[in-house]
Protein backbone atom coordinates (compact mmCIF):
# COMPACT_ATOMS: atom_id res chain seq x y z
CA UNK A 1 0.00 0.00 0.00
CA UNK A 2 1.27 3.45 -0.91
CA UNK A 3 0.22 4.92 2.42
CA UNK A 4 2.73 2.67 4.15
CA UNK A 5 5.51 3.99 1.90
CA UNK A 6 4.95 7.66 2.74
CA UNK A 7 7.86 9.46 4.32
CA UNK A 8 7.34 11.10 7.69
CA UNK A 9 7.48 14.53 6.03
CA UNK A 10 4.73 13.52 3.61
CA UNK A 11 2.64 12.12 6.46
CA UNK A 12 2.91 15.39 8.38
CA UNK A 13 1.50 17.40 5.47
CA UNK A 14 -1.85 15.65 5.72
CA UNK A 15 -3.80 14.31 8.65
CA UNK A 16 -4.61 10.62 8.97
CA UNK A 17 -8.24 11.39 8.21
CA UNK A 18 -7.34 13.15 4.97
CA UNK A 19 -5.10 10.26 3.93
CA UNK A 20 -7.80 7.68 4.66
CA UNK A 21 -10.39 9.80 2.87
CA UNK A 22 -8.14 10.17 -0.18
CA UNK A 23 -7.53 6.43 -0.27
CA UNK A 24 -11.26 5.76 -0.04
CA UNK A 25 -12.04 8.20 -2.86
CA UNK A 26 -9.27 6.74 -5.02
CA UNK A 27 -10.58 3.22 -4.49
CA UNK A 28 -14.11 4.38 -5.26
CA UNK A 29 -12.90 6.10 -8.45
CA UNK A 30 -11.13 2.95 -9.62
CA UNK A 31 -14.26 0.93 -8.94
CA UNK A 32 -16.39 3.37 -10.94
CA UNK A 33 -13.88 3.38 -13.80
CA UNK A 34 -13.85 -0.41 -13.98
CA UNK A 35 -17.64 -0.47 -13.93
CA UNK A 36 -18.08 2.21 -16.60
CA UNK A 37 -15.11 1.47 -18.85
CA UNK A 38 -17.13 -0.60 -21.29
CA UNK A 39 -19.50 2.34 -21.87
CA UNK A 40 -16.78 3.95 -23.98
CA UNK A 41 -17.21 1.43 -26.77
CA UNK A 42 -20.75 0.23 -26.11
CA UNK A 43 -22.07 3.79 -25.88
CA UNK A 44 -20.98 4.52 -29.42
CA UNK A 45 -22.56 1.30 -30.67
CA UNK A 46 -25.79 2.10 -28.83
CA UNK A 47 -25.95 5.66 -30.16
CA UNK A 48 -25.51 4.47 -33.73
CA UNK A 49 -27.95 1.58 -33.34
CA UNK A 50 -30.67 3.54 -31.58
CA UNK A 51 -30.32 6.47 -33.97
CA UNK A 52 -30.77 4.12 -36.90
CA UNK A 53 -33.86 2.62 -35.26
CA UNK A 54 -35.23 6.06 -34.48
CA UNK A 55 -34.91 7.15 -38.10
CA UNK A 56 -36.24 3.80 -39.37
CA UNK A 57 -39.37 3.84 -37.21
CA UNK A 58 -40.12 7.56 -37.07
CA UNK A 59 -38.63 8.76 -40.32
CA UNK A 60 -37.51 12.37 -40.55
CA UNK A 61 -39.16 13.27 -37.24
CA UNK A 62 -36.62 10.99 -35.57
CA UNK A 63 -33.98 13.48 -36.66
CA UNK A 64 -35.73 16.12 -34.54
CA UNK A 65 -35.29 13.94 -31.47
CA UNK A 66 -31.64 13.47 -32.28
CA UNK A 67 -31.25 17.23 -32.76
CA UNK A 68 -32.67 17.84 -29.28
CA UNK A 69 -30.14 15.41 -27.82
CA UNK A 70 -27.28 17.14 -29.63
CA UNK A 71 -28.45 20.58 -28.47
CA UNK A 72 -28.59 19.37 -24.85
CA UNK A 73 -24.98 18.12 -24.83
CA UNK A 74 -23.53 21.53 -23.78
CA UNK A 75 -26.13 21.82 -21.02
CA UNK A 76 -25.18 18.40 -19.72
CA UNK A 77 -21.51 19.35 -19.87
CA UNK A 78 -22.14 22.43 -17.72
CA UNK A 79 -24.14 20.39 -15.22
CA UNK A 80 -21.40 17.78 -15.01
CA UNK A 81 -18.72 20.44 -14.43
CA UNK A 82 -20.86 21.96 -11.67
CA UNK A 83 -21.21 18.48 -10.16
CA UNK A 84 -17.44 17.96 -10.19
CA UNK A 85 -16.90 21.29 -8.45
CA UNK A 86 -19.48 20.41 -5.81
CA UNK A 87 -17.86 17.00 -5.35
CA UNK A 88 -14.59 18.76 -4.59
CA UNK A 89 -16.31 20.93 -1.96
CA UNK A 90 -17.99 17.86 -0.51
CA UNK A 91 -14.60 16.14 -0.34
CA UNK A 92 -13.14 19.12 1.52
CA UNK A 93 -16.02 19.03 4.01
CA UNK A 94 -15.51 15.30 4.49
CA UNK A 95 -11.81 15.92 5.14
CA UNK A 96 -12.67 18.58 7.74
CA UNK A 97 -15.16 16.29 9.44
CA UNK A 98 -12.81 13.30 9.55
CA UNK A 99 -9.99 15.50 10.81
CA UNK A 100 -12.13 16.99 13.56
CA UNK A 101 -13.48 13.62 14.68
CA UNK A 102 -9.91 12.31 14.78
CA UNK A 103 -8.82 15.27 16.89
CA UNK A 104 -11.72 14.72 19.28
CA UNK A 105 -10.89 11.04 19.61
CA UNK A 106 -7.21 11.80 20.17
CA UNK A 107 -8.06 14.30 22.90
CA UNK A 108 -11.10 12.54 24.30
CA UNK A 109 -9.94 12.96 27.90
CA UNK A 110 -9.71 16.74 27.57
CA UNK A 111 -13.06 16.83 25.80
CA UNK A 112 -14.74 14.81 28.56
CA UNK A 113 -13.06 16.69 31.43
CA UNK A 114 -14.11 20.07 30.04
CA UNK A 115 -17.58 18.91 28.91
CA UNK A 116 -16.94 19.96 25.31
CA UNK A 117 -18.92 17.07 23.82
CA UNK A 118 -21.86 19.23 22.75
CA UNK A 119 -19.67 21.88 21.14
CA UNK A 120 -17.69 19.35 19.13
CA UNK A 121 -20.80 17.39 18.26
CA UNK A 122 -22.48 20.53 16.92
CA UNK A 123 -19.38 21.46 14.95
CA UNK A 124 -19.17 18.02 13.34
CA UNK A 125 -22.92 18.07 12.69
CA UNK A 126 -22.63 21.42 10.90
CA UNK A 127 -19.75 20.23 8.72
CA UNK A 128 -21.69 17.05 7.90
CA UNK A 129 -24.76 19.15 7.04
CA UNK A 130 -22.73 21.14 4.47
CA UNK A 131 -21.32 17.90 3.11
CA UNK A 132 -24.81 16.40 2.73
CA UNK A 133 -26.17 19.53 1.04
CA UNK A 134 -23.40 19.27 -1.55
CA UNK A 135 -24.06 15.55 -2.01
CA UNK A 136 -27.80 16.15 -2.52
CA UNK A 137 -27.14 18.76 -5.19
CA UNK A 138 -24.63 16.42 -6.86
CA UNK A 139 -27.25 13.65 -6.96
CA UNK A 140 -29.82 16.06 -8.36
CA UNK A 141 -27.40 17.16 -11.07
CA UNK A 142 -26.64 13.53 -11.90
CA UNK A 143 -30.35 12.87 -12.26
CA UNK A 144 -30.48 15.50 -15.00
CA UNK A 145 -27.31 14.35 -16.75
CA UNK A 146 -28.13 10.64 -16.89
CA UNK A 147 -29.92 9.77 -20.08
Amino acid sequence: SKSLKLSSAARQRRSTGETVNMMQVDAQSLEMMAFQLHFVWSGLVQIIGFSAQLIYFLGPSGLAGMAVMVVLVPVQKKLMIKGMILKKFSQQNADKRVKQVGEVLNGIRAVKMNAWEEAFQESVREIRHHELVDLRVIRLLRAFTVV
